[in-house]
């Protein structure tokens, strides 16, 4: 071995004798072998961030693998020569079959698609629907083998390509594609593939040459080395051009300009905000059927975060991690972010609260961008289904825009924007799960806000002389204040100056520039909400006010909106009800709040001197119900009789048999759910009676964000360890949001877990909560 490793290759015109067989068959196998391999490794880091690690992992050996035992095969079968075209075609076929109609696989293959849209929605704004039902992270073994053998196969093909440059041209639009998308480990797979292009070069050269063994292998280490420090160095210090920058920027809005057309609305970037109102032309015609009994906000960008001047809407990666599949469950739990107000309007409908009335609007764009379908936050339905529902609650158009539309909408006023949502604490089913999930993931996502923000909003929005931070536990307080103190620091103007760069917004804002229009003053309103807990979003789009609903009452419903009905405000997501447009343009709003309420909110929140703040639940400017009612002692007048006594010890009886009677028929009830064979009826019946144990023992516990209390888990549990409540709240999600049954010894796992902590529930403080814990509680 020693001496074939050792030995030269002897430049030859003719073909190697029998003897000098074996080196060369050595050498050529490496030849074909290790540019395959590195294809097949690069492929998987790029698909990186659409599958989980162990898929990757799995992916580049079985990879790696395929492609070596087609390069010996191909060196030393002659057999497999003559027939590799067949061979390959039917592999590859098997492998796409598997992956087709095999689900595991299925799932991966679209989890992999999706996760490519998304990225090319977020770098390009683009608008590709992504796979319904899909994931977004691979984790299927079987998809992790099938495409495996699959990039082996296509590896070792693209490898033994004779023509180099159409082999450079693809591998350096993959790693363009790839690093311009950050997909993955973009740069390391690109700086793989690259030397693997080289070796492919050099490696048809040094064929038959006089080069040692050693040598080969040096140049293989050092074309390794030198192009992984050079790619990853490139991709770390990289920054474009600004030339480059605005010429792809200039051929995207030339691309959006041709798909939507193009108005003054600035979608988010505030450096173009001063000239929204500008222009004469006509951007919307709308048809009402039946005018509206308010002013209407028709919402079309929302922004989620705020970062160098600019609002952007929410990144689709907000969906992955913790909160993958939600949207689906939502969806099919009744809660459609783009009509959430209808669907709280149906339930409150159901459960006795007053019906809205449906109207509709024919909306038609002449001179406004088609990239949003503007409908009202009340939209019920839309005429056509050729649109996206975007993610955020925004109604998108597909690849053109939509310029015509009909939209159903509940006829809200501004007064019931702010409804009373305490009805839903009544219903752990259907819409009110769902809004409470949908209201979580809206508190991890929409209060971010800098540290300069912050400290300028408490410093002239809420501070602390003339600001009680009790009164901040209402919502409508707020709300109220806000208001009050943007009209007083601000005043409004449709050519405000120009917002400066590298500055904290708030800040400039209320010390210096004093003034702004709708986008200013809704950005400053957002920062603000936020920095009291409140979920807020920006929001642009256009304005009915009541000048533009006077002239469709004259015209028959008709009436044309131009730039001067463009228009900012925020909204707000209020527990119960979804997402709320509030006005903060001084000037411009009737208020949202009732008004027979606004005074009492004004005076007494304003300034933060009320004591009794309402519940987030409760109308603006209620009060808690003893403070407000005269209450009455009522005597039950003393009956002598015999008649008397003995009703009342058959009440007694009577109430003690109910009692026990129905603590009873619910345990039975509730074993047989949580025995039940279908894990749609065990998995809930078992987290319900976890969240009831949990919620006695441990006060602070939230079912709707279980881990939030796993520091105090242990204190109130002191039997069980933390992590292991935290594997089963785990089993939980992934049943709930990953779309997956259990196997046999995680529901074990489970019903274990529920024996146990009922078993460690501490003992009752006192007789009263001994009896709502065994009767009320049934535990």
């Amino acid at each position: 071995m020693a001496e074939t490793v050792n030995a030269r290759i002897h430049v030859s015109e003719d073909l190697p004798s029998p003897r000098e067989k074996a080196p060369y068959v050595l050498i050529d196998a490496l030849c074909g072998a290790i540019p395959s391999i590195l294809y097949a490794v690069a492929i998987p880091l790029v698909a990186a961030s659409a599958s989980a690690v162990q898929v990757v992992e799995l992916m580049a050996i079985v990879g790696v693998f395929a492609a070596c035992l087609l390069s010996v095969a191909s060196e030393a079968l002659a057999s497999f020569r003559a027939y590799r075209v067949p061979v390959l075609a039917c592999v590859i076929a098997v492998c796409l079959a598997g992956i087709v109609f095999i689900a595991p696989a299925r799932e991966g293959a679209f989890a992999v698609v999706n996760c490519t849209l998304s990225h090319v929605n977020e770098e390009f704004n683009a608008y590709f629907g992504l796979i319904a039902n899909g994931q977004t992270v691979a984790t299927s073994t079987a998809f992790a083998v099938l495409a495996g053998v699959l990039v082996g196969v296509l590896s070792w093909m693209f490898s033994r390509v004779r023509t180099s440059g159409v082999v450079l041209l693809a591998v350096v639009l993959y790693g363009a594609f790839s690093m311009r998308l950050n997909m993955g480990m973009a740069a390391l797979g690109s700086s793989l593939a690259i030397t693997a292009w080289l070796l492919q070069c050099r490696f048809s050269q040094l064929r038959y040459s006089k080069l040692t063994t050693s040598y080969f292998v040096g140049l293989i280490v050092l074309v390794l080395v030198s192009n992984f420090v050079i790619m990853t160095a490139a991709s770390a210090l990289y920054k474009p051009a600004s030339q480059i920058s605005h010429v792809s920027q200039s051929i995207e809005r030339a691309a959006d300009g041709v798909r939507f057309g193009s108005d003054s609305l600035p979608l988010g970037n505030l450096a173009k905000a001063a000239t929204m109102n500008t222009g004469s032309d006509d951007c919307l015609a709308i048809h009402f059927d039946g005018v509206p009994s308010g002013d209407m906000l028709l919402r079309g960008f929302t922004g989620a975060e705020f970062v160098n001047g600019k609002w952007s809407a929410l990144p689709e990666s907000a969906f992955e991690g913790d909160w993958h599949g939600v949207v689906p469950w939502l969806a099919n739990s009744g809660l459609r972010p783009s009509f959430q107000r209808a669907a709280f309007d149906d339930a409150r409908a159901a459960a006795g609260e007053g019906a809205a009335s449906a109207k509709t609007m024919r909306i038609v764009a002449h001179d406004a961008s088609t990239r949003y379908v503007y409908a009202p936050a009340s939209a019920r339905s839309l005429d056509r289904g050729d649109v996206q529902a975007n993610l955020d609650g925004t109604i998108l158009s597909g690849m053109v825009g939509k310029d015509a539309y009909t939209v159903e909408y509940d006829d809200v006023a501004p007064s019931e924007l702010l409804a009373d949502a305490t009805f839903l604490s009544k219903d752990e089913t259907g819409y009110a799960r769902a809004e409470a999930v949908f209201a979580a993931f809206s508190k991890e996502h929409y209060l971010d806000i800098s540290t300069d923000d912050a400290e300028a909003v408490r410093a002239y929005i809420f501070d602390e002389e003339t600001w009680d931070e009790t009164a901040g536990e209402s919502t409508y307080a707020v709300v109220s204040r806000v208001r009050t103190m943007l009209s007083t620091v601000a005043s409004y103007t449709e050519s405000p100056i120009d917002v400066p760069q590298d500055t904290s917004f708030a800040r400039w804002f209320f010390s210096s520039a004093h003034e702004g229009n709708s986008a200013y003053f809704a950005t400053a309103a957002t920062m603000a909400f936020r920095e009291q807990g409140i979920p807020a979003r920006y929001v642009e789009g256009y304005r009915v006010g009541t000048d533009e609903r006077d002239t469709a009452s004259d015209n028959d419903g008709d009436v044309l909106l131009g730039a001067n009905q463009a228009h900012a405000w925020c909204e707000i997501y209020i527990q119960g009800i979804g997402w709320t447009p509030i006005e903060v343009t001084p000037g411009f709003y009737n208020q949202a709040i009732q008004p027979d309420n606004v005074v009492d909110v004004g005076e007494a929140y304003s300034s933060g001197a009320h004591e009794n703040v309402a519940s987030d639940t409760a109308v603006a400017g209620d009060v808690d119900k003893e403070h407000g009612e005269n209450r009455q002692t009522r005597f039950l007048p003393l009956v002598l009789g015999v008649s008397v006594a003995c009703a009342c010890v058959l009440v007694v009886v009577g109430l003690a048999i109910v009692l026990f009677g129905q603590r009873q028929v619910r345990r039975i009830y509730r074993r047989r759910r949580c025995s039940s064979e279908k894990q749609s009826v065990c998995v809930p019946a078992l987290y319900s009676l976890m969240s009831q144990v949990m919620a006695v023992g441990c006060p602070e516990y939230d079912k709707n964000r279980p881990l939030d209390c796993v520091q105090r888990f242990e204190t109130a549990f002191p039997g069980i360890d933390s992590l292991e409540y935290q594997r089963v709240v785990g089993l939980y999600r992934a049943y709930a949001f990953g779309g997956r049954d259990l196997r046999p010894n995680e529901l074990r796992t489970l019903r274990r877990f529920d024996e146990r902590l009922h078993g460690m529930l501490p003992k009752p403080a006192n007789t009263l909560e001994a009896m709502v814990r065994y009767f009320g509680d049934v535990l």
